[in-house]
Formats: C-alpha cells, structure tokens, sequence
C-alpha cells in the first residue's frame, strides 16, 4: 500500500469515529508523533470497565484482553501495541476458536474482526451477549465502515 494510501486510509477511519488524526516529525532521523483523537462514547450498560477500579480507590490490575483476527501480522503489531501498554494479550485467528477462548477467559474487551472464518464477528459477538455472565467491552474491527455497518455491529451487541 502506497504511504499515501495509508496516510488517507488512517484519516478516514479517525473522521468515521468522528476524530483527527495529525502527525508529526522532526525529520529524517527524529521519529515521529502520532495523536489520533476520538470522541467519548457514550456510557453503556453497568459493565465494569478498569476506571471503575480506579475511581473505587484500588490498584488497577492489568488488562485482560482478547484479540481475534485472521490476519496474523495485524494481531502480533496488536498484541504487542497493547503489551507495551501493560495488558495481558491472548489472542485467536478464527471465530470458533475466539468464541472459545472469550467464554472460558472473560475479559476486560475483547477486539474482534468481523471478517472472521467460522463463526463472523457478528455472530461471535450475539453468542458473547446470550452468556449469563459479566459482560466484557466488545470493539469490532472492521473495513466496512457504512453506516448500516455500525447498525449492524450495534444489534449485534457490540460497544
């Protein structure tokens, strides 16, 4: 993918979230800076989330994410994106097997592509919902980005 591809690629996911995204170097040499800026999503459902920790006053713990996709480069950058950050990563490359590992680990979110083999993210995600059990935050990874696409992810139960 060419760096303009790219560069227009990551600006209209940011704007499709209703965000910017903006970078910045010194120059050959010097690194860059990143700042992508997303708005706040309104509050859901009485689901725990790590802030909830923070505000009760107790040490937060790391956290537990679950990471299923089939494009195995996509989900290493991830998992260690997400690792320098202090979470504790596992991750699945098809639905059967992600359904599998979310409902035995349950954890704090789960990023879930849609395009998935087996079982789809929609479906991983309806199945998820229909647990009686704490629910975890549910993010859809996804190209499709028309507004019958959130719709659908919405019903689908995730956040």
């Amino acid at each position: 993918m060419a760096d303009d591809s790219k560069e227009l690629l990551a600006k209209a996911l940011a704007e499709l979230h209703g965000g910017t995204i903006v970078a910045q170097s010194d120059g050959p040499g010097c690194g860059s800076a990143f700042r992508v800026r997303l708005p706040l999503a309104p509050a859901a459902s009485s689901r725990h989330s790590p802030a909830d920790d923070a505000q009760a006053g107790s040490a937060p713990l790391a956290p537990q994410v679950l990471l299923i996709d089939d494009n195995t480069d996509l989900l290493e950058m991830t998992k260690e994106v997400l690792e320098t950050f202090g979470c504790e990563v596992e991750t699945a490359s098809d639905g059967l097997t992600g359904l599998a590992r979310l409902t035995s680990l349950w954890p704090s979110v789960a990023f879930i592509d849609i395009g998935l083999p087996g079982l789809d993210g929609y479906q991983v995600a309806i199945e998820v919902r229909n647990k009686d059990h704490e629910q975890p935050w549910l993010v859809a990874l996804t190209g499709y980005g028309q507004p019958e696409d959130r719709q659908r992810a919405f019903a689908a139960g995730f956040d």
